[in-house]
C-alpha cells in the first residue's frame, strides 16, 4: 500500500461530514494539495498545485465560507479502541500562574 492509497483510504471516512459527494471530492483535493505544496499553504498555492490555475476558484472557496459542513468532523476517529486517548485529569498536570 502506498502513502497515497492510504491517506485517500482515511479521506474517504470524510464523505459523512459533507452535504455532497462534489464538495467531498473539492475536500480531498484541497486536503491532497496542502500535503504537496511547498512553501505557504494559502488555498490560491494549493489550487496552483492541483493544476487549477485557468479555471474559475469560486468553488473552491465556496467550499470554506458557503458549504454546511463541520470541520471537527474531519477528526472523529471511526471505530476508537476503549480508552484509547483518554487521559485522566490529574494526569495531565495543571498549569500554574
Amino acid at each position: 500500500m502506498t502513502l497515497l492509497t492510504a491517506w485517500l483510504d482515511s479521506a474517504t471516512e470524510w464523505r459523512t461530514v459533507f452535504p455532497q459527494a462534489r464538495t467531498w471530492r473539492r475536500a480531498v483535493r484541497q486536503g491532497l494539495g496542502s500535503l504537496v505544496c511547498l512553501g505557504r499553504r494559502c488555498l490560491s498555492r494549493i489550487i496552483w498545485t492541483n493544476g487549477g490555475q485557468q479555471r474559475s476558484w469560486s468553488a473552491e472557496y465556496f467550499l470554506h465560507s458557503r458549504s454546511p459542513w463541520e470541520p471537527q468532523g474531519l477528526f472523529v476517529c471511526a471505530d476508537p479502541a476503549p480508552g484509547a486517548g483518554v487521559v485522566p485529569r490529574t494526569a495531565r498536570g495543571r498549569r500554574r500562574g
